[in-house]
């Protein structure tokens, strides 16, 4: 069931043009991600489905009635639409079981689970000037949480965290959309925090959607080399080095890229793409392997590296699919 529908959206701010006849629809419970450069329109576009900025044409429309913009009503947003700005902030002074009570809308049990979910039971009798970033997020989404919202929509929800409260972040947002059952947007642009969650994922480009589609088939079957960078690692092929995907063995001439997993560093053979290892540098589950090829380097990421800086090496492609 449609949630929500934009319909022919544009945003022009001065000579710029921010969204460019953007169209999109949302599907009750799903999760979606937005990703794309820093300018591409997706916050933007984001904050026009939360009613918060006006299109400069086009609408929005939620549950099938048009969404008001600033221009038609005093105060902006949706009552039925909870956004989570990137920039939040909580009153000082307060207890954090006051700041909920301000805006909670359900019945006791259904904010008690919702506290639960978002796990700040225990940060309940503290004041907001007692807590971290990481509590402080939480407590801004129980917020959102218990004015009994349809949709949510997330602006670069894991900024300024650090690695510890990310990943409970993450954890947070997949409990709520699936526990929730709440129909959720997410705006970012690293693919480790959208990947993973997102069921459908739509790339952005100059205020234009140019790629909509499973997680699976964004990161590997990209619509450009745009698309194939903002979803992971990947070395680009350019034209004239059909030789050298010849020499890595590869199943069509000349790809527009290849991912650095789908390449393997074995001893130099006869055959093969010659190169000299760059650097190898540790990276956790992985290795990524810089080789240089004479006129450009390849990266080759590993489950491990038993080669050195400076060893003549053959790259080959994997062939994973």
């Amino acid at each position: 069931m449609e949630l929500l529908k934009a319909q022919n959206i544009s945003k022009i701010a001065g000579e710029r043009v921010l969204l460019a006849d953007t169209s999109l629809e949302i599907l009750s419970g799903s999760r979606l991600a937005i990703m794309g450069e820093t300018g591409s329109g997706k916050s933007t576009l984001l904050k026009i489905m939360a009613g918060l900025i006006a299109p400069s044409s086009g609408e929005v429309r939620l549950n099938g009635k048009k969404l008001e913009n600033p221009t038609e009503q005093l105060i902006p947003g949706h009552p039925k639409i909870a956004y989570l700005s990137q920039h939040f902030e909580l009153r000082n002074n307060y207890r954090v079981i006051e700041l909920l009570e301000m805006t909670a809308k359900l019945e006791a049990d259904a904010c008690s689970n919702i506290i639960d979910l978002c796990r700040i039971s225990h940060l309940l009798q503290r004041k907001t000037h007692e807590i971290s970033g990481g509590e402080r997020q939480r407590i801004a989404l129980a917020r959102l949480l218990l004015g009994n919202p349809d949709l949510l929509l997330l602006d670069e929800p894991f900024s300024n965290l650090d690695m510890v409260n990310k990943l409970i972040v993450r954890e947070v947002l997949q409990e709520i959309s699936t526990t929730l059952q709440l129909t959720c947007v997410m705006v970012s642009h690293h693919p480790e925090d959208v990947l993973p969650w997102a069921e459908t994922v739509i790339i952005m480009q100059k205020g234009r959607i140019i790629q909509k589609d499973t997680p699976q088939m964004v990161y590997n079957q990209p619509v450009n080399s745009y698309t194939a960078s903002l979803t992971g690692l990947n070395n680009p092929l350019l034209p004239g080095e059909e030789a050298l995907a010849q020499a890595l063995r590869l199943d069509k001439s000349l790809p527009n890229w290849i991912r650095p997993e789908n390449l393997k560093i074995i001893q130099k053979e006869d055959t093969g793409a010659n190169g000299l290892i760059q650097s190898v540098t540790f990276c956790g589950h992985f290795w990524l392997n810089r080789v240089n090829m004479g006129y450009r380097d390849l990266i080759v990421i590993s489950e491990q590296s038993d080669f050195q800086v400076g060893q003549e090496v053959s790259v080959l492609h994997s062939r994973k699919k």
